[in-house]
């Protein structure tokens, strides 16, 4: 795994934003549909404040919004619908949000059948299909269904890679940040080609898979780096020692990713425990969580989305942001996006430097460099450096 980088001058991004010389640790956590990202220190901030690690949690809310679940009847009584039990995940909600700062207009990604491109924009900001994946110039855009999707070039290419495009580890391995992503051993949710029962596909580090596409990267493969994906024990492991990378992806498996079938409230132990691990760890004091959800678990939003390019945002999904430094009751009005945190980390960690073909040394065709997006908004502003870290909020799993 690289080495954290010890300069201090990271924690700017050339724009003044992070003029309080905090600088973060990025850090992705993906819990089904959901995200949460939490952010720690490298190098020692100014007036004694520790500075903030970043990790992102995908974590799945739908059933906040339809409890009945009138889309999938046939495994209804399986579900957590019962009012008590709905109840309980909106405490569960209200006290994670004790640290919290809320993201109201947060749009996932596009797609159109199934979660894969999602999970390929919060590690690239992209999705696309490759004609030839050891040539990054041959991919164009794709949100398609499973057939003609991303990685239906399988067919041709059965032991990868997939994606030739460059993502955000290409960066990170550059700059000599230390990053991990971080899968559940188990099964898939989702079926490969979208049907709704399938022979479950295995889920594991070495397995590339719709939540689990960073072993099917070329740059992965390139950079010598399938070795920082991992198993999600040594998350936990590493909250507990405070030896977190700087950046990183936690995902569950079927179990705990709160898809049609599991339980609802058995994800939301999950995640709960995942950050009661980093708030009972060294690195808290200098930790920011993003909670948000890789898709919106209905077919309806009266908001349309934004178009900022041929690609677009998806439908809005929830947001949260969990630190000693976020703003208390804070409601964030910008337009956000999963290009947002990626944005996040660059700031951080690579002095603002973006997945750009033309700067990135590894040129592809994607339409629109997304974190430049003018229409973006910051992540910066849910947080006040200036305040007194809060303490640790430890919650029980099932409230």
């Amino acid at each position: 795994m690289a080495t954290k980088p010890a300069d201090a001058d990271l924690c700017s991004n050339g724009t003044g934003v992070h003029a309080d010389r905090i600088a973060m640790r990025g850090f992705l956590l993906t819990c089904g549909a959901a995200s949460l990202a939490i952010s720690g220190s490298h190098a020692a901030p100014s007036a004694g404040v520790d500075e903030p690690r970043t990790l992102t949690l995908p974590v799945l809310l739908y059933h906040l919004v339809s409890p009945e679940r009138p889309q999938w009847p046939s495994i209804t009584r399986r579900l957590d619908v019962t009012p008590a039990e709905f109840r309980a995940q909106m405490l569960w909600l209200v006290h994670h949000g004790f640290h919290a700062t809320t993201q109201e207009h947060a749009y996932g990604a596009l797609e159109r059948g199934r979660h894969l491109p999602p999970h390929l924009y919060a590690v690239s900001t992209w999705s696309a299909k490759c004609a030839d994946p050891l040539e990054a110039r041959t991919c164009t855009s794709n949100l398609e269904h499973p057939p003609a999707g991303p990685e239906s070039i399988r067919s041709r290419y059965p032991h990868g890679p997939l994606y030739g495009w460059t993502d955000l580890t290409y960066l990170l391995h550059e700059r000599h940040v230390s990053w991990a992503y971080y899968v559940a051993l188990g099964r898939e949710p989702d079926c490969a080609r979208g049907e709704m029962h399938c022979r479950p596909r295995p889920l594991a580090p070495g397995t590339p898979s719709i939540w689990n596409p960073l072993p099917a990267f070329t740059t992965v493969r390139q950079d010598g780096q399938a070795g920082n994906i991992q198993g999600n024990g040594r998350f936990f492991r590493a909250a507990v020692r405070g030896t977190l990378p700087a950046v990183a992806w936690l995902v569950p498996g079927w179990k705990h990713g709160e898809h049609p079938g599991a339980r609802v409230s058995t994800g939301q132990a999950w995640v709960t425990r995942a950050v009661n691990a980093v708030m009972r760890g060294p690195d808290w004091s200098s930790s920011a969580i993003f909670l948000t959800w890789d898709d919106w678990g209905g077919f309806y939003d009266h908001v349309v989305p934004p178009r900022v390019d041929a690609n677009g945002y998806g439908l809005r999904v929830p947001g949260l942001v969990i630190s000693p430094y976020a703003k208390h009751g804070y409601i964030d009005h910008q337009t956000l996006s999963f290009d947002a945190y990626l944005k996040f980390v660059e700031d951080d960690f690579l002095a603002g430097s973006r997945l750009d073909p033309k700067t990135d040394g590894r040129p592809d065709p994607r339409p629109t460099v997304r974190e430049n997006v003018p229409l973006l908004g910051n992540l910066i502003h849910d947080f006040n450096f200036s305040q007194r870290p809060r303490p640790p909020l430890i919650l029980p799993a099932r409230p």
